[in-house]
């Protein structure tokens, strides 16, 4: 009995496994019929939920969300249109990911004080908010 429930519960992790080796892609082309068109509307309708979500969880900017909502519901809203591409999507991104890291750079080239957290002068020896000495160059 023993034997048995192991086997069915071995057979059943492996469908559980390998179901997704057998499915079919998730890719669509969006031209042509009118269940692929159906298809890309539901895309968009993705697209802009994760749109919403990014920007709700404060990933997108306001204006990056407005300007990127605007372009997918004229899209969305032309009859035969393909899905907006990801690319303009994906090249906000990189100039968001792009300023981040100047940021990040900047950060990184000041100094703090190691008693209170104030931002240090290139120059000082000690803290100008708590006296604290600073030591070495970071």
């Amino acid at each position: 009995m023993d034997v048995v429930a192991m086997l069915v519960l071995v057979g059943v992790v492996g469908a559980i496994i390998l179901t997704p080796l057998f499915r079919r892609s998730g890719v669509v082309s969006f031209e042509g019929t009118a269940a692929a068109q159906g298809q890309a509307g539901r895309r968009a309708e993705a697209v802009l939920a994760d749109l919403e979500f990014d920007h709700a969880t404060g990933k997108l900017a306001d204006d990056d969300y407005a300007a990127l909502r605007a372009r997918l519901e004229t899209a969305a809203a032309a009859p035969g249109a393909p899905v907006v591409s990801a690319a303009p999507v994906a090249a906000a991104a990189d100039e968001v990911i792009d300023s981040l890291e100047a940021e990040i750079r900047a950060a990184r080239a000041r100094r703090f004080c190691t008693g209170c957290g104030t931002t240090l002068p290139k120059t000082a020896r000690f803290c100008p908010a708590c006296g604290t000495p600073v030591e070495g160059r970071a």
